[in-house]
């Protein structure tokens, strides 16, 4: 429905002597992103390469047909397509959820393109605004992009297990450079790196170590015990780290690297991962010594501590021009009304007036 929406637009623009109708950047985009969340389009083509179709329309900054018509226009009007960060990164999750043997393949083609495009952008760029460009903008080689890469390497699970080593050494590969650039000290310098690693990419580098390698076999353990460290090491282990590594860890290496590895605090009754392993997590809670990441439990939880508690409760107590419920009640000012109105006073007279004349009715 999307396709053909824009498809619809295509042909309105081509039968224009103006620009008003002009498909965007953001409109492809949107497409893309609609292929991306399909398995396949039909038994002849598959969601991955409709999706680099629009992406290479966007490369070459025209129109998917029609070009010729395009040169009719008023060039002042004419606004020149170009694809950004997201245009990939859509186009990579295609792949992701794509059945297509040779995805990882054609994956890679658009994966390099982005870094060869990132750096080429970056070169040109002036050095005072190349940090202010947002992947809206301009195309850089984030910390997603190299995700979305790394995923469509985890999912593809059909091959040889040579071949699936491969992809495995691809995946490494690309988790190495994103480490590099911890803490953005080589950003600058190599700009299609990408960015530092988050906890999306250790949770694809488990995923990845589980689906590649033979299960039950000494060298699947290592590696799932090699990235489960690093994410450790990098103070990322959250919610979905540690439930991805439970669900693809042997009982007894979870045993050793979580469960033995664990604290007990003051009253919680749940045993707790390390702090420093989440030392790093954007996710973070109000405490009395300032915001830090909330703690989480060996089953893969965040816990409310009674210090969070009380400190949340703290904090509502503070809140100005609020209702408070105090003695289980909830404290209503007194209603006033206008001129010529009838305030609580009056009610309370009425009533009593009320209540006189049907006891007197009574009597």
């Amino acid at each position: 429905r999307a396709n053909a929406l824009l498809k619809s637009m295509e042909r309105a623009y081509h039968r224009t002597s103006t620009t008003h109708i002009q498909p965007t950047t953001q409109h492809y985009n949107d497409v893309i992103q609609a292929w991306s969340v399909c398995k396949f389009a039909s038994f002849t083509v598959t969601a991955g390469e409709l999706a680099e179709k629009l992406l290479k329309v966007l490369e070459h900054e025209g129109l998917d047909d029609g070009d010729d018509e395009r040169n009719n226009k008023d060039k002042e009007e004419v606004v020149l397509l170009k694809p950004n960060t997201n245009s990939y990164v859509w186009t990579l999750n295609a792949y992701t959820n794509s059945d297509m043997e040779d995805k990882v393949e054609r994956a890679t083609a658009v994966f390099d393109r982005l870094r060869q495009k990132a750096a080429t952008e970056a070169a040109a760029a002036p050095k005072e605004e190349a940090p202010t460009l947002s992947s809206d903008e301009t195309i850089q080689a984030t910390t997603d992009a190299a995700n979305a890469m790394m995923k469509v390497c985890a999912s593809a699970t059909t091959g040889s297990d040579d071949v699936k080593r491969d992809r495995l050494r691809t995946v490494l590969s690309i988790m190495t450079d994103l480490e590099r650039t911890k803490g953005g000290t080589e950003q600058k310098a190599v700009p299609s790196r990408g960015g530092p690693p988050n906890c999306r990419s250790f949770r694809i580098l488990i995923d990845a170590c589980a689906n590649l390698l033979p299960k039950g076999g000494v060298e699947r353990n290592s590696a799932l015990e090699m990235a489960f460290k690093k994410c450790c090491n990098a103070g990322l282990v959250d919610v979905g780290v540690l439930k991805t590594f439970q669900e693809n860890a042997p009982r007894e290496l979870y045993h050793t690297m979580v469960i033995a590895e664990s604290i007990e605090e003051e009253g919680i009754e749940q045993k707790m991962v390390p702090p420093e392993w989440t030392r790093n997590l954007s996710h973070r809670v109000l405490t009395i010594d300032g915001r830090r990441p909330p703690p989480l439990s060996i089953e893969g939880q965040y816990v409310m501590t009674p210090v969070l508690y009380e400190n949340r409760m703290r904090k509502l107590r503070k809140r100005v021009n609020q209702r408070l419920i105090r003695g289980g009640r909830l404290r209503i000012p007194k209603r006033k009304f206008g001129r010529g109105g009838v305030g609580d006073n009056h009610r309370g007279d009425s009533h009593k007036q009320t209540m006189a004349a049907d006891t007197s009715s009574n009597s």
